[in-house]
């Protein structure tokens, strides 16, 4: 995970220390890091407005995904791996379904604003990803609607529709395989390339 980023007088800055700290400390449940962290990530999330974005832009994304990724990396220490070595938390700090289901939903307002801007990078869509890979059924729903409404108005807005398609080709694999959280998912594959295919065959014929 890269998070060095640049800022405006050409200095290097490394934040991976300062998200290590923030997501060490969610946990438990009720965590007072999560509150706080809902807040700022709500107050970030207007930066990522094409109309704002500016310098600052770059150093914001690689904090938003650097959380993102810290928080998989935990989860995967505590649930997958569970080597005593590498739990550093009590059990009663371990993160929780709640602790999850916060976290991803103060961090998915800010995702979607990132991968919907035009200056979004494809790095961006990392952060939408990381998310789904933990709550497919709530981060794909949205996405998905991004898409149609896109298919929609494609000859006004054919920027909108590229980006839609790249983020939810970015997410292929989970939106086949979501898991039981979201058994529905595979059933959007075809009728998303069968209307993707119709509007091209339209483009081809004018």
């Amino acid at each position: 995970m890269n998070t060095t980023a640049n800022c405006a007088r050409g200095k290097i800055t490394d934040i991976s220390y300062y998200i290590e700290w923030i997501v060490s400390t969610l946990g438990g449940g009720s965590s007072t890091t999560m509150r706080h962290l809902g807040q700022m990530l709500a107050a970030l999330e207007s930066y990522f407005v094409d109309v704002n974005t500016g310098g600052h832009s770059e150093r914001l994304e690689a904090f938003v995904r650097g959380l993102a990724f810290s928080f998989v990396r935990r989860i995967n220490r505590e649930r997958v791996r569970q080597r005593p070595c590498d739990n550093h938390h009590r059990s009663a700090a371990l993160l929780t379904e709640h602790d999850v289901d916060a976290f991803v939903g103060a961090t998915l307002p800010v995702g979607l604003q990132m991968v919907q801007s035009v200056s979004g990078s494809s790095a961006s869509r990392a952060v939408i990803k990381q998310l789904a890979s933990m709550r497919p059924d709530v981060v794909l729903p949205p996405l998905l609607e991004r898409v149609n409404s896109a298919l929609e108005t494609h000859r006004e807005h054919p920027t909108k529709l590229s980006l839609s398609l790249g983020n939810v080709a970015c997410l292929a694999d989970v939106l086949v395989d979501p898991g039981p959280r979201y058994r529905q998912g595979p059933t959007h594959v075809i009728p998303l390339l069968v209307r993707e295919v119709s509007f091209k065959q339209e483009d081809m014929a004018l």
